[in-house]
């Protein structure tokens, strides 16, 4: 008979698997990142990635170990987007920070200039301050056509520049960093026409999903100093990821990713219980329900009383072009 099942990984998959599951009193370890797939069913439990614990890590880190304290918020106008916008933004405010500017753009736009420009204070101005920033356009215009040295006094004259009523002109940059819940390649996107509006001094912040090596093949300079966590590293020094990582890349030609290392904590806290000679179901159940501090390829693991794993994430970030582990 069946002891346990382990998956599957989407959303809606997931919901249908749990329900049969727990009717029949089967223990089902689901990968999927849902929050409430297991939160009213015994026999489920969900051991895939869990947003809520990576951007407390993240808002951790940004303010008591970079202190940072103002933010501003650019996101996907879709479901994940909008649950990371949320959860970011309740975790910035409970830690005393403030969010200062918060701006969404569709998911699949690759030009980001109108989101960036009404988060950096271009929208809403008057006819004064639009003939300001068009002189001050005009200026740095004909800086492109001097001697560096005329070119350089120029330019700083012209964003020196202050409205007709002495205000400051746009781009008014009024924040440390920028969260951007987005994939690797949004994030390239965006980061070079970040500096084409001239946000420039902020760190850029992300989710699970940023780790690639195109992030900084292709936005080169514009993320140095970025910070973002991932659900597995597999360049972490830790011996027991090195093995699993020479260990997968050994027989499957590649290195392994998330859903590898998450798969393969799943099945091993199963096969753990099994080797205990646990194969009854609930005894199987409850010994899943008092995992502590296992070792996982994806986290330190500790399962909650609703049958969540909750993990700490690995956090990283990019320094002179590479992508590095920022963890102590």
């Amino acid at each position: 008979s069946v002891s346990a099942i382990v998956g599957p990984l989407l959303a809606s998959e997931a919901e249908g698997a749990a329900a049969t599951a727990d009717a029949r009193r089967i223990p089902l370890l689901t990968l999927t990142g849902r929050d409430n797939v297991a939160r009213t069913r015994p026999h489920v439990f969900r051991v895939g990635r869990e947003p809520r614990g990576e951007i407390q890590v993240l808002v951790d880190h940004a303010m008591s170990k970079a202190g940072l304290g103002r933010f501003a918020i650019l996101y996907p106008d879709d479901a994940y987007g909008r649950g990371a916008r949320d959860l970011f933004w309740d975790e910035v405010e409970a830690r005393g920070g403030r969010v200062v500017g918060v701006e969404a753009y569709e998911p699949e736009a690759t030009d980001f200039a109108k989101p960036i420009r009404r988060m950096i204070g271009f929208s809403f101005l008057s006819d004064a301050q639009k003939e300001a920033l068009d002189a001050r356009e005009e200026m740095l215009d004909q800086a492109k056509r001097l001697p560096p040295a005329e070119a350089l006094v120029l330019r700083e004259e012209a964003r020196a520049m202050l409205g007709p009523d002495d205000e400051p002109l746009p781009p008014i940059v009024g924040f440390d960093a920028l969260f951007i819940p987005d994939s690797y390649e949004q994030v390239t996107l965006i980061a070079p026409q970040l500096a084409f509006h001239e946000v420039s001094g902020v760190r850029l912040l992300g989710s699970a999903g940023w780790n690639h090596p195109d992030l900084v093949r292709i936005g080169r300079h514009h993320l140095n100093g970025a910070i973002f966590t991932e659900t597995f590293y597999p360049d972490s020094e830790v011996p027991y990821v090195a093995e699993f990582t020479r260990g997968f890349e050994g027989a499957y030609g590649a290195l392994p990713g998330s859903l590898a290392a998450l798969s393969f904590d799943a099945t091993n806290l199963v096969m753990a219980q099994l080797a205990r000679g646990l194969r009854d179901r609930d005894r199987l159940r409850q010994a899943l329900l008092d995992v502590r501090a296992y070792p996982g390829v994806s986290g330190i693991t500790n399962m909650r009383s609703d049958g969540t794993a909750q993990k700490r994430p690995y956090l990283l970030g990019v320094a002179k072009r590479r992508i590095v582990a920022l963890d102590d």
